[in-house]
């Protein structure tokens, strides 16, 4: 299963309808967590990782 996460850059980005929108777009079937507060990212230690796409796997 692949759950997309989401932690805005920016205060636009922060808009849940406009998040939503984007997974509305054709190809993008999984679900999207919003993680507004960063928590996911700190816990996750996804700081460290920077702000680009990445993959983690978790078993």
């Amino acid at each position: 299963m692949i759950i997309g996460a989401h932690s805005p850059e920016f205060p636009v980005e922060r808009e849940v309808e406009k998040v939503w929108s984007t997974r509305a777009r054709p190809g993008v079937t999984c679900p999207i967590a919003i993680d507004n507060d960063f928590a996911d990212w700190r816990a996750l230690c996804f700081a460290d990782a920077g702000a680009q796409a990445n993959v983690f796997a978790f078993d």
